[in-house]
């Protein structure tokens, strides 16, 4: 090939048949066996376990808030004070700083 502008098509057509397969290839339009197989995956099955769990824990706790905002502001009070005492406080430790200044 000696005329010029035909490499140059050829070489624009071959960039974009490369980028084309690229996108075609990083889509995967056929389906895999992992695709098919992830419904007896044991992650899935405990995810989805964890899921229902939390959602259920959800609607125990919405209840619970809602009883408690209709629940008058005494009955509260006298909940309160019968709770157990609290801990006692954390003793925070106070060291004199660590410096070490060594020159060679």
């Amino acid at each position: 090939m000696t005329n010029h502008v035909a490499r140059l098509y050829v070489a624009a057509a071959s960039v974009f048949v490369l980028f084309l397969a690229w996108a075609v290839i990083a889509t995967h339009p056929w389906p895999t066996k992992s695709v098919t197989a992830s419904a007896n995956d044991p992650r899935i099955v405990a995810l989805n376990a964890r899921t229902a769990a939390i959602r259920s824990e959800t609607v125990a706790v919405r209840q619970l808030l809602a009883q408690r905002r209709t629940q008058p502001a005494q009955t509260r009070l006298t909940a309160a004070q019968t709770a157990p005492a609290a801990l006692p406080p954390v003793r925070v430790v106070t060291l004199p700083p660590l410096t070490i200044t060594r020159t060679s």
